[in-house]
């Protein structure tokens, strides 16, 4: 009986593993469909290059990294389009969420159903959106004052120590160009992207915080 209860652990261990690589090659996919937008040639995209780089050493498979591309690229015949819609999550807190999709229906239709699962909704155009603004986070392995130096130098508009990382913020426009400079001069970018950065944030406690990552998560 103990043998049977350590092979269903095992077992159990196993699905939720799966279940968290599945999701970070889904949204590695989207990443990779989204830079081939702007052109299949990994040597000619810097953008794409990185994204599949980055999906190779999280062991995404090579064809599931070429139908990405070829999703994004229109050669399948679906076309993907970026939506935003505005959200309450629990508790009342605001939410934006980007979405790429080739079916803005089905896209919608799951979206609703996740916030109704965790006592969201859906909010008005412009009902959230001026409670957030949109940032580049580059974030850089160590934080010595080096790095903050650089990162100032390059045009960073505010530095956040993190677990003994840098969080740079940097203007979308300046996005690119901060992310050479610091590459040039040998630093370590562990991720880079453009997100919507809330202008005040708010505690939350213990249990409440929870609820709101479960959703996020999901």
């Amino acid at each position: 009986m103990s043998g049977h209860n350590k092979w269903s652990q095992i077992k159990y261990k196993k699905a939720i593993t799966d279940s968290r690589k599945g999701k970070v090659y889904s949204k590695l996919s989207v990443q990779i469909s989204l830079a081939a937008k702007k052109g299949v040639d990994p040597d000619l995209n810097s953008e794409l290059r990185q994204v599949i780089d980055k999906a190779r050493e999280a062991g995404m498979a090579k064809e599931n990294i070429e139908r990405a591309v070829k999703r994004g690229s229109g050669q399948d015949g679906k076309q993907l389009e970026e939506i935003s819609y505005e959200a309450y999550g629990p508790f009342g807190i605001a939410i934006i969420i980007d979405v790429i999709t080739d079916n803005r229906n089905r896209a919608i239709s799951d979206i609703k159903s996740l916030l109704n699962k965790f006592g969201g909704k859906l909010a008005d155009s412009g009902g959230v959106s001026y409670l957030f603004e949109k940032k580049a986070v580059i974030k850089l392995i160590g934080n010595e004052e080096k790095w903050q130096l650089a990162a100032i130098e390059a045009g960073a508009e505010d530095i956040e120590e993190l677990d003994g990382d840098l969080l740079i913020y940097v203007a979308p426009s300046d996005f690119q160009d901060v992310k050479n400079k610091l590459s040039a001069r040998g630093g370590q970018i562990e991720s880079a992207e453009i997100r919507w950065q809330p202008k005040e944030a708010i505690e939350l406690p213990d249990d409440k915080r929870q609820r709101v990552i479960e959703l996020l998560k999901d």
